[in-house]
């Protein structure tokens, strides 16, 4: 897992340095006094987004790192995870071909 940490950290640094540099390009237009800017797309776009990521990914790495300890439970989730993706993938497969679909209708 210390690679995947670093990785992680190397993401947050880069989704950090993204969020600061909305924060000041949407002061800046504050401080310009523009009217009706920033709208709300912008805000979202320039300091929600990174926010929402940097969090994601540190969420991700605490809960990846304390279920490391319990390797059957993190394979049973991720299992459980690809099992709920599978209908998608056959549903494909059955609509572009249905002789592929070997379930009753």
């Amino acid at each position: 897992m210390r690679a995947a940490n670093i990785l992680t950290g190397a993401a947050v640094l880069l989704w950090l340095g993204l969020l600061f540099i909305g924060r000041d390009l949407v002061g800046g237009v504050v401080a310009q006094k523009a009217v009706g800017y920033p709208n709300t797309g912008q805000i979202d776009f320039l300091i929600v987004w990174p926010a929402s990521v940097v969090i994601a990914l540190l969420l991700c790495a605490w809960a990846l790192n304390s279920l490391r300890r319990w390797p059957a439970l993190l394979a049973l989730l991720s299992g459980g995870r690809s099992l709920r993706c599978f209908p998608i993938f056959w549903s494909t497969a059955a609509a572009s071909d249905p002789s592929v679909c070997c379930l009753p209708s």
